[in-house]
């Protein structure tokens, strides 16, 4: 698309300026911080999206302060010698519908445990409170976010559309908060694709009138997608849920060993906590605290079996007590730490 790489331009140097933040102290930190906060990017975000907020039960929902916002993922870097960056989201829902349009690499949603990957030239139309999370896979990615309030959709898109799509919404209006999504193809449809380009340039260019042009190209993407011959419905089986969910519950676990807490565990899957166990218990026959007991002992054992001190191991797991660390080790394998890497 002619207008791709000018369009995504700020949201590249916005990443680029959090890495060297991340990586700054004192003054020099201060002064990077102040200027991501005036960045083009940032400008643009507040000019139409609010902070997230939490909800009546505490859980966190991301809301938007006018009809629509465009916002193009941010591919954050994670370590000092990871050249890919990637964009990670905890799971959280929304009060208006969105749209993800993958212009360019992959990106994938997960949805109750359940990951959907999307590519190149596919788009993707979430429902409000459906509970997902993202990720975006490289720098190279080319992934735009477009919200749609409840009101513009119902009143300007909805309506406007034919019987059959209506039902379809309204029936699955009456199910939620079943995960459902639809998605389409643009760059085999010229009109879709130039409709998308038309988008593009009137952010970039920002004329008097934009927003009001945006917003009627916006309403006609969208009803010509719901028309489209391609379009797909997606619904998964309650069972898959579950098992998928569950699976990325532990692995989560897994790779927070030292930190994790059911509290935190619960809140990055827009879980309350009391739910969590007792999914957990449900699903495995284990509470949280034995999981994570059992996970941690495991991680001990397999790093003193590759000749790692116990002090480190402790560290590594997050242990700030060693009596603590020594009884729950001996408790699982019959021997303290210094024992069992003896033994070999």
């Amino acid at each position: 698309m002619e207008n791709l790489e000018r369009y995504f331009s700020p949201a590249l140097d916005f990443a680029d300026q959090v890495w060297q933040m991340q990586n700054a102290e004192g003054e020099q930190q201060r002064r990077l911080r102040q200027a991501l906060l005036h960045s083009a990017y940032m400008q643009n975000y507040h000019a139409h999206q609010k902070s997230p907020k939490q909800d009546h039960t505490g859980k966190w929902i991301s809301v938007m302060s006018g009809s629509y916002f465009l916002n193009p993922a941010v591919p954050f870097r994670q370590t000092p010698l990871q050249n890919e960056k990637k964009y990670v989201s905890g799971y959280h829902n929304h009060t208006y519908y969105e749209l993800v349009f993958v212009f360019q690499g992959r990106y994938r949603h997960f949805i109750s445990g359940t990951a959907y990957e999307l590519c190149s030239g596919e788009v993707c139309l979430l429902p409000p409170q459906v509970v997902h999370r993202e990720e975006q896979l490289t720098r190279a990615d080319r992934v735009l976010f477009c919200g749609i309030s409840k009101a513009m959709f119902e009143n300007e898109i909805l309506r406007r559309a034919d019987r059959k799509i209506q039902e379809l919404f309204r029936s699955q209006a009456q199910k939620r908060p079943a995960p459902w999504f639809l998605t389409a193809h643009f760059y085999s449809d010229p009109r879709l694709a130039a409709l998308l380009d038309a988008v593009l340039k009137e952010e970039i260019e920002k004329e008097p009138g934009y927003l009001l042009i945006v917003q009627g190209y916006l309403i006609r993407l969208l009803l010509y997608i719901l028309h489209s011959d391609c379009v797909q419905y997606a619904l998964p089986a309650h069972g898959e849920e579950e098992s998928d969910l569950l699976k990325e519950i532990l692995a989560y676990m897994e790779e927070n060993l030292a930190t994790v807490t059911k509290q935190e565990t619960a809140e990055y899957f827009h879980f309350n906590a009391d739910y969590l166990g007792r999914f957990l218990l449900k699903k495995t026959g284990s509470t949280y605290s034995q999981i994570l007991k059992y996970k941690k002992m495991c991680r001990a054992a397999a790093l003193l079996e590759r000749g790692t001190g116990v002090n480190e191991v402790i560290r590594q797991l997050g242990f700030s007590n060693k009596g603590h660390f020594n009884k729950l080790f001996r408790e699982t394998y019959g021997l303290l730490p210094g024992a069992y890497k003896k033994r070999g």
